[in-house]
């Protein structure tokens, strides 16, 4: 019984094996780089000024985005070790992947 599960798994699930990812995953997934970015930057004591600098002078299409994920990632805890910012990091660019997927 197992086995069939996996051939059913696998005949559901090829279609989209090596398909390159839709317009709006390639959006989610610069959200999320953008997000990993700002807060590593936040991380690691960059100066909200500066983020927010940055943010100002983004490409007008990601300007408010940049913003908003400059103000979220400075309101959020800044770590001291390295393995808790290296979690920050990845959970806040996965926050924003999945908030973007399913919006």
């Amino acid at each position: 019984m197992r086995g069939l599960f996996v051939v059913v798994a696998l005949v559901v699930a090829g279609p989209t094996w090596g398909q390159e990812p839709s317009a709006r995953e390639q959006v989610c997934e610069m959200k999320a780089k953008i997000a990993r970015g700002v807060m590593e930057r936040r991380q690691t004591g960059f100066p909200v000024e500066d983020a927010m600098e940055i943010a100002r002078t983004a490409p007008e299409v990601a300007r408010d985005y940049y913003r908003a994920t400059t103000l979220a990632a400075y309101g959020q805890d800044r770590w001291s070790t390295p393995t808790m910012r290296l979690r920050a990091v990845e959970d806040f660019g996965n926050e924003a992947y999945m908030e973007c997927i399913r919006n």
